[in-house]
């Protein structure tokens, strides 16, 4: 008898004239694919899904597509959360319910470690309005960041365009030069880097293609405070070199908790913010 192969996750999606967008509910609500019609450009990053979902799934693995960070970016521990937080937080390769599925609209959730975290992905007529709900089920109350982790497949030209955001600063606070983000260097530019900007009012961060179409993020300090930017040109890992941004939205100008302004969430309370993409096009 022939062994069956493991069913593979199942992928839903939206789509209009303009966007096609997929993702996968059972791979921690991965957005595996985000093309513009119009220029016919793929924006996140491929690759394949993490194999052995659940905790013990490690993101260099696979280090590829769209996730939601929380309650943490790198692996540390805290004991408000049980220990430790491996690589990438709890939501990432764990299963997530899909709630509501309409022509416009996919409202996903991950209940789990004391927590309900909720995407609602509504469809516009040039992109995507994202909106988080965090609800806090445990008894006690939780420290926590988030970061929207969307790697986008980058290349060299591309222009980082930004509005309403401070200088980029390393995660120890120092300034960096405007020229190691923008333009978007090669992959032998063999350099990587996390840095962090602060949000003033309504951030805008567009990663723009040489034809002048781009995909932009915006979104509120209200609701993320400060603006993540991850690089790899070829510099990180290096025994496999990746090539890749992600422009990451984010609550704290850190990857670990505990972290120094940190958010807290009380018992029962709820959280909620939204972040906007849209797709731009020359002119």
């Amino acid at each position: 008898m022939t062994a069956r192969r493991p069913k593979a996750p199942a992928c839903v999606g939206l789509e209009n004239a303009r966007l096609v967008l997929r993702l996968v509910p059972e791979a921690g609500a991965r957005v595996v694919s985000l093309v513009d019609r119009r220029s016919v450009r793929e924006w996140i990053v491929p690759g394949p899904l993490p194999k052995g979902l659940g905790p013990r799934a490690r993101f260099l693995d696979h280090a590829s597509g769209w996730d939601e960070c929380f309650p943490s970016v790198a692996a540390c521990r805290h004991p408000a959360w049980g220990g430790a937080l491996r690589d990438h937080g709890v939501l990432w390769a764990r299963p997530w319910r899909l709630e509501r599925r309409t022509p416009g609209r996919l409202v996903l959730a991950f209940e789990g470690a004391g927590v309900t975290f909720r995407r609602s992905v509504i469809l516009r007529e040039r992109g995507l309005l994202l909106r988080y709900d965090i609800e806090n089920t445990s008894k006690t109350s939780r420290p926590w960041l988030w970061s929207q982790h969307c790697l986008l497949a980058c290349a060299p030209g591309d222009r980082l365009i930004t509005r309403g955001l401070g200088p980029w600063r390393t995660a120890e606070g120092q300034p960096v030069s405007p020229s190691a983000v923008d333009p978007v260097r090669g992959p032998e530019a063999a350099v990587a880097g996390k840095l962090f900007a602060a949000v003033r009012g309504r951030a805008e961060a567009e990663l723009r293609g040489p034809d002048g179409g781009g995909l932009r993020f915006s979104w509120h300090a209200a609701s993320a405070p400060h603006a993540g930017l991850w690089y790899s040109y070829g510099g990180w890992p290096t025994d496999a070199p990746l090539y890749q941004l992600a422009i990451e939205p984010t609550t704290l100008a850190a990857n670990a908790l505990p972290g120094a302004g940190a958010a807290r969430l009380a018992p029962g309370a709820t959280h909620r913010f939204e972040v906007e993409l849209t797709l731009t096009q020359a002119g």
